[in-house]
């Protein structure tokens, strides 16, 4: 599957496990609206990626660039 390259409308199922959390950028983060997000050891949210260390957190409810 190709990595996004712009917002996408993905609806939430209502599920009595719901929730949305907060959480802060990674260093030169971009996740777009829609996209599935992780959380790094520090606590910041990084777009969706295989790594070590992270954890799936959902997805992303609004655009994010944190390029500069």
């Amino acid at each position: 599957m190709a990595a996004l390259t712009k917002d996408t409308s993905v609806p939430e199922k209502a599920s009595a496990f719901s929730m949305i959390n907060e959480y802060g950028a990674a260093a030169n983060a971009v996740a777009f609206q829609g996209s599935l997000i992780v959380v790094d050891a520090n606590g910041d949210f990084d777009k969706g990626t295989t790594a070590t260390g992270l954890v799936a957190a959902g997805r992303c409810e609004e655009a994010v660039d944190n390029t500069g």
